[in-house]
């Protein structure tokens, strides 16, 4: 069953990908180049964890940035896209983005309930925060300005991928 879920200008929905695709996409991003000492709030202030910047001009990264427009139904600009690599151990902090709205995709398999979960501040409001389980081919899209992080997975030597598309209006 499809979930998709408007709160606050916040919205998730499951099932963004085709199941091969993300899958694909999976065993792709682990083996791609990484470079671990990045941080949510830049380097050496906060947890540290694997990132992976992405050529916005690659036709596989391309194909992606039409799909987030397609699903947001307006047409913005990408100022870059990434991914992050959390292992047990490996939170990230809370911070805001640069750009005006943020795309994450859970790429990695299902984690369970509670493990890996991305939370956002509603309107930077310490008192509505959501907390969404990390479930593959889950998209999540947020004004960038809100603070959010993504947890570290309870599972020890499993990772958790995140595909994040930073955007801006034109």
């Amino acid at each position: 069953m499809e979930n998709n879920h408007i709160d606050y200008c916040f919205v998730t929905k499951d099932n963004f990908l085709d199941n091969d695709l993300i899958k694909f996409l999976n065993y792709y991003f682990l083996k791609i180049p990484h470079s671990y000492g990045v941080s949510s709030n830049g380097l050496d202030k906060g947890h540290s964890f694997y990132y992976s910047e992405l050529n916005i001009k690659d036709p596989l990264v391309e194909f992606l940035c039409r799909k987030i427009q397609k699903e947001i139904r307006t047409t913005v600009g990408f100022i870059r896209v990434y991914i992050n690599v959390h292992y047990n151990g490996m939170p990230g902090d809370y911070h805001k983005d640069d750009g005006d709205m943020t795309a994450v995709l859970m790429v990695s398999k299902t984690l369970q309930s509670g493990s890996g979960q991305f939370k956002v501040k509603i309107d930077n409001d310490e008192n509505k925060i959501n907390s969404i389980d990390f479930v593959q081919n889950r998209l999540i899209l947020f004004p960038a300005k809100w603070e959010h992080r993504g947890l570290d997975p309870i599972e020890l030597a499993t990772p958790r991928i995140t595909l994040a598309f930073k955007t801006q209006m034109v």
